[in-house]
């Protein structure tokens, strides 16, 4: 592969740098605040909340009112924080990316942030350092890369040289090309940076991670119907209790007789309205989501809750993705407790000596 090894210069990298942006993975926009109150407020189960306050406001009955709507307050804040502390830790992904990577540029070899490098950058990494960019193996010296945060495999990938541009064979995953977010656990080498940002394969995954939809949950889709059930049925009830009232009550004047009427109807109504039920529905999500981060676990929704209290089977491929890629042996089963001993040095023997495969560290340990 032809390669200018004095690096690229300032003007290149400014006009580089315009053309592609940022070695930054793809930034969701910051919703306002009052808009997330807003999206909270137009969910069927606040919309019910809300209107069981108004009426009880119109029926004279301001304490009633007042207490349905300090539940609103609350349930709203418990979303708000819940999802506040869920971003805050999602930024925290962010230092997947190194912080700082050495590149030559200008016949020299300097330091800059992860986030200024652009194509054509020749890249210069080794031993512990996390790859900020996708790009080709032009230089190497026993390099090898730990690729299971995009793969999921835990055995380190020993690298080639990149002869052409061309893809080596048909495999997606390459043996000269190097991948953003992962790992080298061996050697060094000099990399010509190919792609930064959401053009690498681990910015694919944080783009449509942002730009993925919100689903309606199955308890979602029962709370709307529920709503709507109850609608129906309560501007049916009020319609037919104003009609007979109106007609039943004649003594009074036509205006007080309309009023009348009016009222008895959402009197009715709101007998068929279950405003405690949205309340109690969150307090339970609340308490499961507060046990859930209890165990380390985020929601980012309280509807979520349910989905995944709804899981009774988790089938996930592999180690290093979802997982912390370690192993544990705690215990082990022999017959004859006298052949434990030599059974244990066995399997420690049995490893290498400097072992990178999860399973073989935690046998050591445990040896």
């Amino acid at each position: 592969m032809k390669t200018n090894w004095d690096g690229l210069t300032t003007d290149q990298v400014e006009k580089r740098l315009s053309k592609y942006g940022k070695n930054q993975l793809e930034q969701k926009k910051k919703e306002p605040f009052y808009l997330k109150v807003l999206h909270i407020i137009l969910e069927p189960m606040f919309l019910l909340l809300v209107v069981a306050a108004l009426i009880y406001f119109f029926l004279g009955e301001p304490q009633d009112g007042l207490i349905m709507l300090t539940f609103v307050v609350v349930i709203i804040a418990i979303e708000v924080i819940q999802e506040w502390k869920t971003d805050q830790t999602l930024n925290a992904l962010k230092d997947l990316s190194a912080p700082r990577i050495k590149v030559i540029r200008n016949k020299q070899t300097v330091e800059i942030l992860s986030e200024e490098l652009v194509p054509g950058d020749l890249m210069l990494i080794e031993e512990g350092v996390k790859i900020p960019a996708d790009g080709y193996v032009i230089k190497a010296s026993d390099l090898r890369v730990n690729e299971s945060s995009l793969t999921g495999e835990a055995e380190a990938v020993w690298k080639v040289l990149a002869l052409s541009e061309e893809n080596l064979g048909a495999d997606y995953w390459r043996e000269d090309y190097v991948y953003t977010g992962t790992l080298v656990t061996t050697g060094s080498a000099t990399i010509l940076v190919d792609k930064t940002g959401t053009q690498t394969e681990y910015g694919k995954i944080g783009k449509h991670l942002v730009t993925a939809e919100n689903a309606p949950s199955p308890l979602d889709k029962q709370i709307g119907k529920l709503v709507k059930v109850c609608a129906i049925i309560a501007f049916i009830f009020l319609l037919l209790v104003a009609v007979v009232t109106f007609f039943n009550d004649d003594t009074l004047a036509f205006t007080d007789r309309i009023i009348q009427s009016v009222l008895s109807g959402i009197t009715i109504a709101m007998a068929m309205i279950p405003e405690e039920f949205p309340v109690v529905l969150t307090i339970f999500l609340s308490m499961g989501a507060w046990r859930l981060a209890k165990k380390q676990s985020l929601i980012r929704k309280l509807p979520a809750v349910e989905t995944m209290g709804s899981v009774s089977v988790l089938a996930v491929d592999k180690t290093g993705t979802i997982t912390e890629n370690r192993m544990t042996v705690t215990d082990s089963w022999v017959t004859d407790q006298a052949v434990q001993q030599r059974f244990t040095e066995i399997v420690g023997l049995a490893c290498e000596t400097d072992p990178y495969d999860p399973m073989e560290i935690a046998i050591l340990e445990y040896a």
